[in-house]
């Protein structure tokens, strides 16, 4: 019984703030939080931070080798466009207008016809390369 009460006490001591013995919120506020992660085995904030850098890591590593794949493969995208827009006194700058529709000719996958919300249909006769 005595060994129960002094670890109890030990126990306490530790628990106190400085302020005449009076818990501290903040420090119940850690141990809630501490206990929190402990009963639903989750990881500490340092550590999910480290696996949330190893993540992202492995995603651009994944990234760079599906890119090189498209690159040997001759599927890159190339930008061609917008240019700059004025209307009137207003200049937008590098815009371009939604792409609502995009389809193929039936029976001749070279031409594509596009709708854009700001109007207008658009048209390639080789496959999207102009």
């Amino acid at each position: 019984m005595l060994l129960l009460f002094t670890s109890i006490a030990a126990s306490a001591a530790t628990d106190e703030s400085d302020a005449g013995g009076v818990r501290n919120e903040g420090w119940q506020i850690e141990q809630r939080q501490q206990w929190f992660v402990r009963s639903r085995g989750l990881l500490e904030q340092a550590d999910a931070a480290q696996l949330r850098a190893a993540a992202a890591q492995e995603q651009k590593r994944q990234r760079a080798l599906v890119d090189a794949r498209h690159v040997a493969l001759g599927e890159v995208w190339q930008e061609a466009g917008p240019s700059s827009m004025n209307m009137s006194d207003w200049i937008m700058g590098r815009v371009s207008g939604r792409v609502n529709a995009i389809t193929p000719k039936p029976g001749n996958d070279d031409i594509l016809y596009l709708g854009s919300a700001a109007g207008g249909v658009w048209k390639t006769t080789n496959a999207g390369v102009s």
